[in-house]
């Protein structure tokens, strides 16, 4: 008996210093197809979650999504004002806790990372616990030009291509020729790079030849020049895919299984095939009546912005799958 995998939508059930410085859908096969279902947040209102004015400092690499997610959310609650502040993690974490005790407007920062340590224990120091909502995952890729004779990789290989002081193409794919290798890469600011910071071992470094860029753009960009392999989200990525591609990652797991390299699509992303995901995550220290909260509640649980960011080609953190017999469904 065939069976589809159905998505369900779960919700149907200053101060930075003086804390110290933080250092689509479609088809899945012949037979498999995703979908989006659920409720919907408050209607529009006079509610404190739905009006007053909200400034969020998004991650510049997921600036144009919630941007168009805010003018969704303003077009449901007229009452609410949203400004998105697109500017790095590390600026956004800094940018939150400016804000902590404004009371001019509500605050969040959007990250496509979760806080790393030393930004968590500087708030736990200081007695501060902001509210956190888990939206989405992105794939993290692997660009190369189009034209790249390279076709796959896995997480283990791009590890020690990382750590190679002198790298070459077959390190990542052993049909690729035997050229030096050099990466681009965001900086130590980006989100990308923490999870980067992840496939090494903790006393270990980045060694390979590498170029580190500001934006996420300026990845597309040199990896297009011909500079290097790119590491990037898969939504920044994507947004030049007439000059380049990403490699399909395969990956050992904890039971010495080899998982075949299977490329970045929401599809992989859900069902763990690929193996390098971050994710993207909401945080407010704002009341939880606050406009700040009832954005967040949206994006993170409603059905209209879960389903746009599956459109985007990202995991929406609500996009559960559930294994429905064919017969089922007729």
């Amino acid at each position: 008996m065939s069976r589809t995998f159905r998505a369900c939508n779960g919700y149907c059930r200053s101060i930075y210093q003086r804390l110290g410085a933080f250092g689509i859908l479609g088809l899945f096969g012949a037979s498999m197809m995703l979908f989006v279902s659920g409720c919907e947040t408050s209607p529009p209102g006079t509610s404190r979650l739905t009006s007053g004015r909200l400034v969020v400092a998004v991650d510049e690499a997921y600036a144009p999504l919630f941007r168009a997610l805010a003018d969704s959310f303003m077009t449901r609650t007229p009452n609410a004002k949203v400004e998105i502040q697109a500017m790095n993690p590390r600026m956004a974490v800094q940018y939150l806790l400016d804000h902590y005790n404004d009371t001019t407007a509500s605050f969040a920062a959007i990250l496509g990372r979760r806080f790393l340590p030393d930004e968590s224990a500087a708030m736990a120091k200081a007695g501060l616990q902001p509210r956190q909502y888990s939206i989405a995952y992105d794939g993290l890729a692997v660009v190369v030009p189009t034209a790249s004779p390279l076709k796959q990789t896995t997480r283990e290989y791009l590890a020690a291509a990382l750590r190679s002081s002198a790298p070459t193409a077959q390190q990542l794919d052993s049909a690729g020729p035997s050229n030096p290798l050099g990466f681009v890469l965001p900086d130590q600011n980006s989100s990308a790079f923490a999870l980067v910071r992840t496939l090494l071992s903790p006393d270990s470094i980045v060694k390979a030849p590498a170029h580190y860029v500001a934006s996420p753009d300026s990845v597309n960009t040199l990896v297009a020049d011909g500079k290097g392999i790119g590491i990037v989200g898969w939504y920044v990525a994507h947004r030049d895919s007439t000059r380049l591609r990403t490699l399909y990652v395969g990956y050992t797991d904890s039971l010495g299984r080899n998982h075949t390299p299977a490329r970045v699509h929401p599809s992989s992303l859900v069902t763990d095939v690929y193996p390098l995901k971050q994710p993207i995550v909401g945080y407010t220290f704002a009341d939880p009546k606050s406009v700040a909260n009832g954005f967040l509640i949206a994006v993170s649980k409603g059905r209209e912005s879960q389903r746009y960011i599956v459109e985007q080609g990202l995991q929406a953190e609500n996009v559960k799958l559930q294994l429905v017999p064919a017969a089922a469904e007729e």
